[in-house]
């Protein structure tokens, strides 16, 4: 078991390969869950980079996604 309070987890979100925002996740109280809310500012490819950190001792997991925004919401 760790401690989630412990560790940074986040998402690097780009569109069209350029860089959008740094999403800092929150744990959601359920085992292995983290969110946050996005906003797309517009249609395009974005991929997100989510990374989990442990700063004690270094260790870094990551995986990618990708996501098509057809209409961004007015």
């Amino acid at each position: 078991m760790w401690n989630a309070d412990k560790f940074e987890v986040g998402a690097i979100i780009k569109r069209n390969g350029k860089k959008v925002e740094d999403l800092p996740l929150k744990y959601t109280g359920k085992k292995s869950q983290f969110s946050a809310t996005f906003t797309p500012p517009g249609p395009g490819v974005y991929t997100a980079a989510v990374y989990g950190y442990d700063p004690a001792t270094g260790n870094t997991g990551l995986d990618n996604v990708t996501f098509i925004v057809k209409k961004a919401k007015k």
